[in-house]
C-alpha cells in the first residue's frame, strides 16, 4: 500500500490485545488500530464460543467497516482488504470505476470455474477487496453481518481448508 497508494489510512482490527500492543509500539505510518476487546458486541461474543478462531475472524469481516465508521466520522468509505492482499500496482482504475458507477458497494463474484466451484462452502462473493460507502452501503453490510452471525444455523458451514 505504501508503494502504490499516495494517500491512505490502514485501519487494523486487532483481534487480541497483544497484537494491539505490539502494533501500537511500532507506530506504523498511516495506520490506525482498533482493539477488538473494546468493540466486540454481545452477539459477537455469543458466536465466538461456537466457532473456530479462523471462523470467528471471518465472522468479524462485515463488522470491520462499521467499526471504522464509528471510530472516525470523517471517513466516507471503507475498503476492506484481506491481510494477505498484495498490491502490485495502484488500484486507481478499480476505484475510479466504482466511483463512476454511483454504487455504494464494490464487491466481486468468486467466478469459480464450474469444475472447481466452492460457492456452497465459501459463498458467492470474494471478500478480499470490498468497498462500502458510509451511507448507501449500510444495507448490504447489515445483510452480510446478519448472514455471518447466523451461519451456524444455515445449511452452509464454514469450511476450513
Amino acid at each position: 500500500m505504501k508503494r502504490h497508494l499516495a494517500d491512505y489510512t490502514l485501519w487494523v482490527l486487532c483481534v487480541d490485545d497483544e497484537a494491539f500492543e505490539v502494533l501500537e509500539k511500532l507506530k506504523l505510518e498511516n495506520t490506525r488500530l482498533l482493539k477488538l476487546s473494546d468493540l466486540e458486541t454481545d452477539e459477537l461474543k455469543r458466536v465466538k464460543n461456537e466457532r473456530l478462531a479462523v471462523e470467528y475472524c471471518w465472522t468479524l469481516t462485515p463488522f470491520a467497516p462499521k467499526f471504522v465508521f464509528e471510530a472516525d466520522q470523517s471517513v466516507g468509505s471503507v475498503t476492506y482488504v484481506d491481510a494477505d492482499i498484495w498490491f502490485r500496482k495502484q488500484p486507481n482504475k478499480i476505484n475510479a470505476e466504482f466511483e463512476a458507477s454511483g454504487k455504494s458497494v464494490l464487491i466481486t463474484d468468486h467466478c469459480y470455474d464450474p469444475e472447481f466451484d466452492q460457492s456452497e462452502a465459501s459463498g458467492q462473493f470474494c471478500v478480499q477487496y470490498i468497498t462500502f460507502d458510509r451511507n448507501g452501503g449500510e444495507k448490504v453490510r447489515q445483510w452480510w453481518r446478519n448472514d455471518a452471525l447466523n451461519l451456524a444455523k444455515s445449511k452452509r458451514r464454514w469450511e476450513v481448508r
